[in-house]
């Protein structure tokens, strides 16, 4: 099963006697393949990538592991996340389950010595044009 969803939001408000504006575009893939799911998610202020899956089970045992990747470029932050859920056989009437999960996140994106020196980060230039085409394409399908 695949789904791809769109979102274009524009706010106004007011603040400080101006009119504050923004606009938010997400798109959101979502790909389930056998025990595993995966979403992509990106907007014009951060792209993340999520994955679930039943890594083992049988009769007794069951082991379902999960990965989160998320990236602000922006802002310059960053997160990774990794878990499991394990679920024993019954013991004689007990049972037991382990949550176990790993975070690690920066304010500081990990290679920002690279893209000191490399001014023409690719990976970025390919974020912007992605973003720029899905904003055309939202102000071409939704009316202001």
């Amino acid at each position: 099963m695949q789904t791809v969803d769109h979102a274009y939001t524009k706010q106004t408000e007011w603040k400080n006697e101006a009119v504050a504006e923004s606009v938010k575009n997400t798109t959101k893939v979502t790909i389930a393949h056998g025990e595993c799911k995966t979403t992509w998610a990106f907007a014009n202020d951060k792209f993340a990538t999520t994955a679930a899956a039943k890594a083992y089970a049988d009769e007794d045992w069951k082991v379902d592991v999960n990965a989160l990747l998320e990236s602000k470029p922006a802002k310059e932050e960053w997160k990774v996340e990794g878990g499991a859920a394990i679920s024993s056989p019954d013991f004689g009437g007990a049972r037991t389950f382990f949550n176990v999960s790993a975070t690690s996140q920066s304010a500081i994106f990990p290679f920002a010595e690279l893209q000191t020196l490399h001014k023409r980060n690719e990976d970025t230039i390919i974020i912007r044009k992605v973003g720029r085409l899905l904003n055309a394409i939202s102000k071409a399908v939704v009316p202001l």
